[in-house]
């Protein structure tokens, strides 16, 4: 459960900054930028970029911690119908 948080709170993260871009802005204000500029947003396009294939490396990561939690919630809901078809018996 641990490494499923670690893994959303990196794409909340990235997808938090993301979110307040607007690419296309971005690509209409590139001839007015100056250079100060420019490189600021090649920095800021670097990292968003590296974020996102962090995310894409942790993928098989998540998918299995998320696999191993619903077969952990299974075999409880396993427990509990057992334990509500024994109530019902009695």
């Amino acid at each position: 459960m641990q490494n499923i948080e670690k893994i959303l709170d990196l794409v909340e993260e990235l997808f938090d900054e993301l979110e307040n871009t607007d690419v296309q802005d971005l690509f209409e204000s590139l001839p007015d930028m100056e250079q100060d500029e420019v490189v600021e947003l090649r920095s800021s396009i670097e990292d968003w970029v590296d974020g996102l294939d962090e995310v894409i490396s942790r993928l098989p990561e998540l998918q299995s911690s998320i696999l191993e939690l619903k077969a952990d919630l299974e075999r409880l809901n396993d427990s509990v119908v057992e334990l509500e078809e024994d109530f019902d018996e009695e």
